[in-house]
């Protein structure tokens, strides 16, 4: 849950995610696309609440725009991980592995957000 940056309203938004990169498993991301509206309520959020594993916990919020490469790399996590997210995102699988070309411009197209659960 985020509040709206101008209405100030609770909204809840319901996203796929995977694991991030923490070794601790604290790590969350999901993708959006960047024409969406709702993911810039998080950019000045510091903390939200979410939903995970069926309980509510507190997430510290990072959402990335412009770091490509960063970006490109969770995508290919995301498409590795399910053929939906592929296809969502519009990225091609050849051997099981996203297509380069597909993948670079699919990147550009979205905004990643790393959620940190708060102990």
């Amino acid at each position: 849950m985020f509040k709206g940056r101008r209405s100030g309203r609770s909204f809840a938004i319901p996203v796929s995610y995977m694991p991030g990169a923490e070794v601790d498993g604290k790590q969350l991301l999901c993708m959006t696309d960047i024409n969406g509206v709702w993911w810039r309520n998080l950019l000045e959020a510091r903390c939200i609440q979410i939903v995970h594993e069926g309980e509510k916990k507190d997430a510290s919020v990072n959402v990335i725009e412009s770091d490509l490469c960063k970006k490109r790399d969770a995508l290919a996590g995301f498409c590795r991980r399910s053929r939906v997210s592929a296809i969502f995102s519009g990225v091609g699988m050849q051997a099981g592995e996203p297509i380069k070309e597909e993948l670079a411009a699919a990147a550009e197209r979205h905004v990643l957000i790393e959620l940190t659960l708060v102990a």
